[in-house]
Protein backbone atom coordinates (compact mmCIF):
# COMPACT_ATOMS: atom_id res chain seq x y z
CA UNK A 1 0.00 0.00 0.00
CA UNK A 2 2.67 2.23 0.53
CA UNK A 3 3.91 1.77 -3.11
CA UNK A 4 0.35 2.67 -4.18
CA UNK A 5 0.92 6.16 -1.60
CA UNK A 6 3.96 6.78 -3.22
CA UNK A 7 2.82 6.44 -7.05
CA UNK A 8 -0.56 8.09 -6.61
CA UNK A 9 1.56 11.20 -4.80
CA UNK A 10 3.74 11.13 -8.25
CA UNK A 11 1.45 11.27 -9.96
CA UNK A 12 -0.39 13.85 -8.46
CA UNK A 13 3.05 15.69 -8.60
CA UNK A 14 3.41 15.70 -12.41
CA UNK A 15 -0.23 16.65 -12.77
CA UNK A 16 0.46 19.91 -10.55
CA UNK A 17 3.59 20.35 -13.02
CA UNK A 18 1.78 20.01 -15.70
CA UNK A 19 -1.14 21.97 -14.80
CA UNK A 20 1.65 24.81 -13.41
CA UNK A 21 4.03 24.34 -17.22
CA UNK A 22 -0.14 24.72 -18.98
CA UNK A 23 -0.77 27.53 -17.03
CA UNK A 24 2.57 29.04 -18.05
CA UNK A 25 2.19 28.96 -21.38
CA UNK A 26 -1.18 30.18 -21.48
CA UNK A 27 -0.18 33.22 -19.62
CA UNK A 28 2.71 33.93 -21.92
CA UNK A 29 0.49 33.80 -25.01
CA UNK A 30 -1.99 36.15 -23.49
CA UNK A 31 0.82 38.04 -22.75
CA UNK A 32 2.11 37.96 -26.14
CA UNK A 33 -1.21 38.19 -27.83
CA UNK A 34 -1.45 41.51 -25.57
CA UNK A 35 1.62 42.60 -26.58
CA UNK A 36 0.74 42.37 -30.36
CA UNK A 37 -2.75 44.46 -29.50
CA UNK A 38 -0.84 47.02 -28.09
CA UNK A 39 1.93 47.35 -30.89
CA UNK A 40 -0.80 47.56 -33.19
CA UNK A 41 -2.69 50.50 -31.16
CA UNK A 42 0.40 52.22 -30.68
CA UNK A 43 0.88 52.26 -34.40
CA UNK A 44 -2.40 53.82 -34.77
CA UNK A 45 -1.65 56.42 -32.56
CA UNK A 46 1.55 57.05 -33.50
CA UNK A 47 -0.50 57.41 -36.94
CA UNK A 48 -2.92 59.72 -35.86
CA UNK A 49 -0.60 61.95 -33.48
CA UNK A 50 1.61 62.31 -37.33
CA UNK A 51 -1.74 63.51 -38.83
CA UNK A 52 -2.54 65.51 -36.52
CA UNK A 53 1.03 67.30 -36.11
CA UNK A 54 0.32 68.08 -39.90
CA UNK A 55 -3.17 69.49 -39.34
CA UNK A 56 -1.67 71.91 -36.75
CA UNK A 57 1.28 72.81 -38.86
CA UNK A 58 -1.46 73.91 -41.58
CA UNK A 59 -3.98 75.65 -39.02
CA UNK A 60 -0.65 77.14 -37.75
CA UNK A 61 -0.42 78.52 -41.48
CA UNK A 62 -3.84 79.60 -41.52
CA UNK A 63 -3.25 81.90 -38.70
CA UNK A 64 -0.47 83.33 -40.02
CA UNK A 65 -2.19 83.93 -43.08
CA UNK A 66 -5.50 85.26 -41.20
CA UNK A 67 -2.66 87.54 -39.15
CA UNK A 68 -1.36 88.82 -42.69
CA UNK A 69 -1.93 91.86 -44.15
CA UNK A 70 -1.78 89.67 -47.49
CA UNK A 71 -5.51 88.46 -46.01
CA UNK A 72 -6.67 91.74 -44.71
CA UNK A 73 -6.67 93.37 -48.12
CA UNK A 74 -8.15 90.04 -49.95
CA UNK A 75 -11.01 90.13 -47.56
CA UNK A 76 -11.72 93.76 -47.80
CA UNK A 77 -11.35 93.37 -51.17
CA UNK A 78 -13.91 90.35 -51.39
CA UNK A 79 -16.28 91.34 -48.80
CA UNK A 80 -16.33 94.93 -48.64
CA UNK A 81 -15.61 95.71 -52.40
CA UNK A 82 -12.46 97.69 -50.90
CA UNK A 83 -9.54 97.81 -53.41
CA UNK A 84 -6.21 100.44 -53.66
CA UNK A 85 -6.96 103.82 -55.32
CA UNK A 86 -5.01 102.02 -58.71
CA UNK A 87 -7.82 99.53 -59.11
CA UNK A 88 -9.96 99.90 -62.23
CA UNK A 89 -13.51 98.46 -61.74
CA UNK A 90 -15.06 96.93 -64.69
CA UNK A 91 -18.97 96.97 -65.02
CA UNK A 92 -19.72 94.32 -67.35
CA UNK A 93 -23.12 93.88 -68.98
CA UNK A 94 -25.01 90.55 -68.40
CA UNK A 95 -24.37 88.73 -71.43
CA UNK A 96 -27.00 85.75 -70.98
CA UNK A 97 -29.42 88.10 -71.91
CA UNK A 98 -29.11 88.95 -75.72
CA UNK A 99 -28.38 92.30 -76.16
CA UNK A 100 -26.87 93.91 -78.62
CA UNK A 101 -23.27 95.22 -78.88
CA UNK A 102 -24.16 98.68 -79.98
CA UNK A 103 -25.96 99.28 -76.71
CA UNK A 104 -22.31 98.54 -74.61
CA UNK A 105 -20.88 101.72 -73.80
CA UNK A 106 -17.34 101.87 -73.55
CA UNK A 107 -16.02 104.43 -71.23
CA UNK A 108 -12.73 105.92 -71.20
CA UNK A 109 -11.00 108.10 -69.15
CA UNK A 110 -13.74 110.18 -68.29
CA UNK A 111 -13.46 112.19 -65.01
CA UNK A 112 -15.54 112.09 -61.92
CA UNK A 113 -17.05 115.18 -62.08
CA UNK A 114 -18.03 114.13 -65.37
CA UNK A 115 -19.24 110.85 -64.29
CA UNK A 116 -21.63 112.93 -61.82
CA UNK A 117 -22.88 115.35 -64.51
CA UNK A 118 -23.88 112.49 -67.15
CA UNK A 119 -25.58 110.85 -64.23
CA UNK A 120 -28.19 113.91 -63.74
CA UNK A 121 -28.33 115.18 -66.65
CA UNK A 122 -28.66 112.01 -68.31
CA UNK A 123 -32.82 111.90 -68.85
CA UNK A 124 -32.24 115.89 -70.46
Amino acid sequence: MGNKLKKLGYLIVKVMWLVFILASINNMVKRIQSANKAVVENKKIEEEIRFLKENNIKLEQNIRYASSSAFVEAAARQYFGLGDPNDYWLKLPDMSKETNMEDIKIETDVRNWEKWLNLFTKGM
